[in-house]
Formats: C-alpha cells, sequence, structure tokens
C-alpha cells in the first residue's frame, strides 16, 4: 500500500511505501529500500562486532542505515538503524543460509564501492506502531523480510 500523507496546507508531506501484508490474521510491515555505499554505516561502538556485516550461526548478520532510509517511516531518537537478518535452524535446507549470505556479499559489494546499490526488504515488526496512515519504529531495529527461514526479496504477499 502507497500512502499519499497531505499536510493541512493542502501539500504531500511524505510518501509511505509501507506493503501491509496480512497473514494468519497478523499485518506485517515491509518496505524495499534501496541501499548506496553511503547508507551502510559503520559499525556502531555500542553494537558487538559478531554480527556486524558478518555472516554469523545461522545466516544472521547486521547492517547500519540512517533512519531516514526507510521511506515513509520515522525512527524517533535513532541515531541508525539496525537491520538484522534473522537466524536460520541448521536444520532447514542449507540454500537458505547461501541465499542470505548472498545478499550479505551483495551488501559488502556495494558498503566496499564495487557495486551502486541493493535493494533489500524490509520488515518493520514488531518495532512499528502505525497511527492515522503514519508510521514510526518503537525502537532503532528492523529485520531483514524473512519466512520459512529463508529471505524474501520482495514485498508481495507470500504463496509457498
Amino acid at each position: 500500500m502507497t500512502l499519499l500523507l497531505i499536510g493541512t496546507s493542502g501539500i504531500p508531506e511524505a510518501r509511505a511505501d509501507v506493503r501491509i501484508n496480512t497473514t494468519n490474521g497478523v499485518a506485517y510491515f515491509h518496505v524495499l529500500v534501496s541501499l548506496t555505499r553511503g547508507d551502510l554505516l559503520p559499525n556502531p561502538d555500542t553494537r558487538d562486532d559478531d554480527l556486524a556485516y558478518t555472516l554469523s550461526d545461522g545466516g544472521m548478520f547486521e547492517v547500519y542505515i540512517p533512519p531516514d532510509r526507510l521511506p515513509g517511516v520515522s525512527a524517533p531518537g535513532c541515531d541508525l538503524v539496525i537491520l538484522r537478518m534473522p537466524w536460520t535452524s541448521p536444520d532447514a535446507d542449507p540454500s537458505y543460509i547461501d541465499e542470505k549470505a548472498a545478499l550479505l556479499q551483495e551488501i559488502l559489494s556495494v558498503r566496499d564501492g564495487d557495486s551502486e546499490e541493493v535493494e533489500v526488504a524490509v520488515e518493520l515488526n514488531p518495532y512499528v506502531e502505525t497511527s492515522n496512515g503514519t508510521y514510526s519504529l518503537t525502537q532503532c531495529n528492523a529485520f531483514f523480510r524473512t519466512a520459512f527461514e529463508r529471505y524474501v526479496p520482495n514485498v508481495e504477499p507470500l504463496t509457498r
């Protein structure tokens, strides 16, 4: 769902490119984000280096982006947003972790200046509040979109 928010002056204020997908009665909020080299911030001093731009157990990793890179989503009080790839069970198909590793390689290629940009699908749950058509993070965290233990590179409704 793309929303155009109209301010009191009648001028568009922000465009919220948030897609709402409902699964089993739960609303999930997704956005596509095109990341460039300048969007990939260094590991903050307050974070452990184990996940920072590094593939870890179960395909987990973290990247750090400016809060204004989530289109139409505010992140009050955040200097950056931690964008985290969730864990995949070792019992799952090993190709699922390979897919996550390939995405991290694309991100690293952009960070290191070898590629221009990478588009990623982001899930705002569970750290999102909605009110009157606006979206706001309640924590400085978001997740790469995953389902059934694998990365989902789009914001379309799921089909299994």
